[in-house]
């Protein structure tokens, strides 16, 4: 059975209030460029960097609160150690640069050797920085089944015809796009899972993103431009396949036609839509 969304937003929660009255290092954080910030459920300001969290906010004990990893303080942390996030509040405030320049080692361009090998994370930042559409929201996570551990995860959501449309973002080389046979590749299953998903929690997504639009106005981040009393859902989700390759071949030029063919057999199943675009950002 799949979950149903249960995911609280206060748009008068104490942590909106504080972050409204527009702090100085809050201002200067925001005017990094690459630097942006997600809504999360029960009121947690996530600040995100190349799709690395550089800090989660929260309102505790009449003051704000901030934590991240602790490889992102400069902190070796040993495999198979259990993570616990660290105060970094002081060190975004003074050096935010700092942190940004771990997550890159870390996470976002860890073990990149060319352009084509950039992180699906890096795109996925990139895409919400620098380009149009504005993405009302990114890496929206959910549990899927009743009774299981499996998570639904979108990686972005926008709105489009004054439809929310959640999308899914894969990069050309990501072997879930085809398989062996050429028949039910990876993510197929995947996309069916997220259709399933917004089918059955197509009302309170609805609710939810206009609650999210409402405190990101207040707070004078970027949203789409909508009618928000006239907002609805898309039920098929959007993947978005990013073609890094920086050279053409007669073997990369047959994978993007597979692709496509295997995509258009279930464009007319009703399953999704999809667009290929090239990495230029």
């Amino acid at each position: 059975m799949i979950a149903t969304l249960n995911a609280n937003l206060n748009p008068d929660a104490e942590i909106y209030k504080e972050l409204g009255k527009q702090p100085k290092w809050w201002q200067k954080l925001l005017s990094i460029k690459g630097v942006y910030v997600e809504i999360r459920k029960d009121d947690i300001v996530d600040v995100y960097y190349e799709g690395g969290r550089m800090a989660e906010l929260r309102y505790k004990n009449k003051k704000l609160v901030a934590t991240c990893h602790p490889k992102y303080l400069g902190k070796d942390v040993p495999e198979g150690t259990t993570v616990k996030y660290e105060d970094c509040f002081d060190l975004l405030k003074k050096d935010p640069e700092f942190i940004i320049k771990e997550i890159k080692k870390n996470y976002s361009q860890k073990g990149e050797r060319t352009d084509e090998d950039v992180s699906e994370k890096k795109i996925q930042g990139d895409m919400i920085c620098c380009r149009n559409p504005i993405y009302l929201d990114s890496e929206f996570a959910h549990r899927y089944e009743v009774g299981n551990q499996q998570t639904i995860r979108f990686d972005l959501v926008t709105i489009r015809d004054n439809e929310l449309l959640f999308i899914e973002l894969k990069r050309i080389k990501d072997n879930r796009l085809r398989n062996k046979d050429d028949d039910k590749p990876k993510i197929l299953e995947q996309m069916d899972k997220y259709k399933r998903f917004i089918e059955s929690n197509k009302d309170k997504l609805l609710e939810y993103y206009k609650v999210l639009y409402g405190i990101k106005k207040s707070l004078g981040l970027p949203v789409p431009e909508c009618d928000i009393d006239e907002l609805s859902i898309c039920e098929k989700p959007h993947l978005i396949i990013m073609n890094t390759y920086q050279k053409d071949s007669s073997g990369r030029s047959e994978r993007i036609e597979k692709i496509k063919d295997l995509l258009n057999l279930n464009l007319n199943k009703n399953l999704l839509t999809y667009t290929i675009e090239k990495y230029d950002l």
